[in-house]
């Protein structure tokens, strides 16, 4: 019996790290792999890379779009947002400016296995997926990632600390979220993204 392939308007892939020299961290290399992967296997028309820079002359999602092209993207399936510095802002910069416009509602994730609580707490929470009205569907996939421990073992406290930043914030309100996230990352905290035709 054939086993059809999972079908999702897009895949978004979080940026796992970036050097200022513009070199891809081993974290994000892997995800923007997967990423790559799941298009080849039909998941979906067109993927999302989101991340952005702390100084480089390339973002996160612009260095992984870089890498999946090399390896034989279409470009024209691939979207870059290009400003979040982190998970919450992954997610609200998505909706706002990609998700939301383009209707793309039904949704994978691809981040690091140690990362996919926080992430489907906090996509969970800026999609609105618990209310029944959501038009939203979101999947989050794990790659194994046991290039930095480090991370999964500061997992607990980056969870409690997205969580107070989520509190009081309106599940589904992306405006609402990066208004208060704008008091701890600074003003202007809404990102730019590049948007191409689609095939």
């Amino acid at each position: 019996m054939e086993i059809l392939a999972p079908k999702f308007d897009a895949i978004i892939v979080l940026g796992g790290g970036i050097s200022p020299d513009d070199d891809l961290h081993p974290t994000s290399v892997i995800r923007a792999d997967l990423g790559k992967r799941r298009i080849d296997d039909e998941w979906s028309d067109r993927i999302i890379f989101s991340g952005g820079a702390i100084g480089g002359e390339l973002t996160e999602a612009e260095a992984m779009e870089k890498r999946a092209i090399e390896q034989g993207l279409n470009p024209a399936v691939s979207l870059t947002e290009t400003f979040s510095m982190s998970t919450i802002l992954n997610a609200a910069h998505t909706k706002e400016l990609i998700t939301d416009p383009q209707e793309l509602h039904n949704l994978a994730v691809v981040t690091s296995e140690w990362h996919k609580r926080r992430v489907r707490g906090i996509f969970k929470h800026v999609y609105d997926i618990m209310n029944p009205d959501s038009p939203y569907e979101v999947k989050v996939i794990g790659v194994p990632d046991t290039i930095e421990p480090r991370r999964r073992y500061e997992e607990p406290a980056r969870l409690a600390w997205n969580k107070f930043l989520l509190h009081g914030t309106t599940p589904g309100d992306e405006k609402g979220i990066l208004h208060k996230l704008e008091k701890y990352y600074g003003k202007g905290s809404v990102g730019s993204v590049v948007l191409k035709e689609l095939v």
